[in-house]
C-alpha cells in the first residue's frame, strides 16, 4: 500500500493490531513506504488485543528486534508459529472451521506486518497457507483438518527450503573450479553452505568477502569460513573495484527473484553485480523457487524496506533505546571536543541549518539532516548470468516459466 495516501493510512491504522509511531523525520522520496520509530509497546498492544497467539507474539518481537532475519529464517519461523496457531485453534460452535481459521490467521499476519513489513517470500508463504486453509475439506472433523494442515506445513518447509537448499548446494558446487577466486557479498546461509561443501569436497579455491554497513554481516561470515579452514580475504564495498580483476566468479544469495528476472537482495548487491559485469565475471544467484514472485520492479524505490536509521550511526555514538534486548540506558558519554573543520569535512549543525557543531548521533535535532537506511536493492536481469535453483541452473529469463509451472502444480 502507499503510505503517502491519507485514506490508505487511515484504513491501515484501523487494521493494525499494534499501533506504530510515525518517524519524526520522514524522507519525502520514500514517503510511500512505512517509516516508524522503534517502539517498545508492540507486545503490550498485542496482549491488550487478546487475540494474538503467544508463538506469533514472540516471533513478531524477534523479527522487530532483528533476532530472526533472513528470508528463509523468517518464513520458517512464520510457518512454525502458524502451526501452533492451527493446533491450538478452536472455532466457535456451529461455525465453519476453515472460514474462522482464515480470519484468525489474518489477525496473526497483521501483527507480524505491524512488527516488520513482510518480505516477498513471506507473502508467497502466506498465500500458500491461506490457499491450503481455503481448500480444506469441510466434511472432515476439525482435528483431522488441523492434522492435515500441520503436515502440509512440515512438507512445505522440508521440500521448498531444506531439500531445495541441498539441491542448490549440489548444483552450485559443480560451478566452482580449482583455482577459482569466488566473490560473495554480505552473508547468505545457502552461499555459506555451498562454500563449505565445496571446500570439504577437496576443491582448492579462495574467497573474497565483500561487505558494507550498517550490519557488516560479512565479518561474521568470514570468521566462520576461516574457522572451517578456508582461505578468505575481506574487502569493504567501496574498495571492491581494486580487487575485482582477480575474481573469477560471483556467488550471491537472494531475497526474491521477480517476474522480469530482477533480483531483490541486500542493499549493495546491484553495485557488486554491475562491477562484476564490467569485468566479465559471471554472477550466480542461489535462490529457492518459492522465493520467485509474480511482480515486476524497475527500481528500488517503489518497493523496499526501511531499516532503523540509528543503525547508520557508529556504535559508540548510538543512543540507548531502552527496547527489550538492547543495552540498558546509561548516562550519556561525554562528547569529544570539536575538531577544526577540514575542507569538505564533517557533519555539523551549522552546515545542516542549525547553529554550532554537533555529532551525527544528534541527527534528530539537526533540521535538514535525515538518515535513510534502505535494506534492499533491485538488480536488473542483464547483470545476472544464471540462477541456481532446486530445479536446476537456469537463466533469469526462465523465472516466469518456473512461476507458471509452480502455480499450475499448486492450483493457485
Amino acid at each position: 500500500m502507499q503510505h503517502d495516501d491519507k485514506k490508505s493510512v487511515a484504513k491501515l491504522q484501523k487494521q493494525q493490531v499494534a499501533k506504530r509511531t510515525p518517524t519524526q523525520k520522514e524522507v519525502p522520496l520514500f514517503a510511500h513506504l512505512p517509516q516508524y520509530e522503534k517502539d517498545t509497546g508492540l507486545s503490550a498492544a498485542a496482549v491488550a488485543k487478546g487475540s494474538i497467539h503467544p508463538a506469533v507474539l514472540r516471533l513478531g518481537l524477534q523479527m522487530a528486534e532483528g533476532i530472526i532475519s533472513g528470508s528463509n529464517a523468517r518464513v520458517v519461523g512464520m510457518l512454525r508459529a502458524f502451526q501452533q496457531v492451527i493446533s491450538d485453534f478452536e472455532p466457535p460452535p456451529a461455525k465453519v472451521f476453515s472460514r474462522e481459521l482464515d480470519a484468525c490467521l489474518k489477525l496473526q499476519i497483521q501483527y507480524l506486518v505491524d512488527c516488520r513489513p513482510q518480505s516477498m517470500a513471506m507473502g508467497n508463504g502466506i498465500k500458500w497457507i491461506k490457499n491450503k486453509v481455503t481448500v480444506a475439506p469441510p466434511h472432515l472433523p476439525d482435528e483431522k483438518v488441523k492434522e492435515m494442515l500441520v503436515e502440509s506445513i512440515d512438507q512445505f518447509i522440508a521440500e521448498k527450503i531444506h531439500i531445495a537448499d541441498e539441491a542448490i548446494i549440489a548444483n552450485a558446487m559443480s560451478r566452482i573450479a580449482p583455482g577459482d577466486v569466488v566473490l560473495v557479498y554480505a552473508a547468505s546461509y545457502v552461499v555459506e553452505r555451498v562454500l563449505l561443501h565445496a571446500y570439504q569436497s577437496g576443491v582448492t579455491f579462495r574467497i573474497l568477502v565483500a561487505d558494507a554497513g550498517p550490519k557488516f554481516e560479512g565479518r561474521d561470515l568470514m570468521a566462520r569460513l576461516l574457522a572451517a579452514g578456508l582461505r578468505c580475504t575481506y574487502v569493504n564495498l567501496h574498495a571492491l573495484s581494486y580487487t575485482m580483476p582477480e575474481v573469477t566468479k560471483l556467488l550471491l544469495g537472494a531475497s526474491s527473484m521477480l517476474l522480469n528476472g530482477t533480483l531483490v537482495a541486500r542493499a549493495g548487491t546491484a553495485l557488486v553485480c554491475m562491477l562484476a559485469h564490467s569485468h566479465g565475471v559471471p554472477a550466480l544467484v542461489c535462490c529457492e523457487t518459492y522465493k520467485f514472485a509474480e511482480r515486476v520492479l524497475l527500481d528500488s524505490i517503489c518497493f523496499n524496506e526501511l531499516g532503523d536509521p540509528d543503525e547508520l550511526i557508529p556504535p559508540p555514538l548510538r543512543p540507548a533505546t531502552g527496547v527489550a534486548g538492547s543495552a540498558p540506558a546509561t548516562a550519556p558519554a561525554p562528547t569529544a571536543p570539536p575538531a577544526a573543520p577540514a575542507a569538505g569535512g564533517g557533519v555539523t549543525t551549522a552546515s545542516a541549518g542549525g547553529g554550532g557543531t554537533g555529532s551525527v548521533a544528534d541527527w534528530r535535532d539537526i533540521p535538514r539532516l535525515k538518515l535513510l537506511n534502505l535494506l534492499y536493492d533491485a538488480t536488473p536481469m542483464k547483470y545476472l548470468t544464471m540462477v541456481v535453483t532446486e530445479v536446476g541452473v537456469i537463466p533469469p529469463t526462465s523465472v516466469p516459466a518456473v512461476i507458471r509451472e509452480a502455480s499450475a502444480r499448486e492450483g493457485v
